[in-house]
């Protein structure tokens, strides 16, 4: 993989967790603006011209109360400027590997993913979510949903 990032990407993840998705969108062919701002706060990912914004959360730095209450701030700020704000837990990224990304894909870049690009996605979340395929894309809904609640 390695080989092709430097060819794809000139990375700007400011941690492993950032690379770890950074890495994860590559394998789907999927590259995002990274580290730009939005008034005063910079943003992990994204795609500019929808003002879509991706925000990789590690529980060792989003985790505690405080940290919460700031990125709920952050958060308030970036939507009223007109953006989305979608936050993407670190276990969809680490411990359920592939799965942002697999979703990501297909609710967002559907019509430029290959066939087998579609099937690795589907076959991803249906592994994590046991969906078939009629409520497949209901649940990938309900799952980026159920993580931008604010706490």
């Amino acid at each position: 993989m390695n080989g092709l990032r430097s060819l794809l990407s000139k990375s700007k993840s400011e941690s492993p967790l950032e690379q770890m998705f950074e890495d994860q969108l590559l394998e789907y062919g999927i590259m995002l603006d990274q580290q730009f701002f939005v008034g005063p706060f910079r943003i992990d990912f994204g795609i500019i011209d929808r003002k879509m914004c991706f925000e990789v959360d590690s529980v060792a730095f989003h985790g505690s109360y405080e940290q919460v209450q700031k990125d709920n701030r952050r958060q308030d700020y970036i939507e009223k400027k007109g953006w989305k704000v979608l936050r993407i837990p670190s276990w969809m990224i680490h411990k359920q590997k592939g799965l942002a990304a697999g979703e990501i894909a297909l609710k967002y870049f559907a019509d430029s993913l290959t066939e087998k690009e579609r099937l690795r996605a589907l076959f991803v979340i249906k592994r994590y979510f046991g969906y078939t395929d009629e409520n497949i894309s209901r649940g990938i809904t309900m799952e980026i949903d159920k993580n931008n609640e604010k706490l």
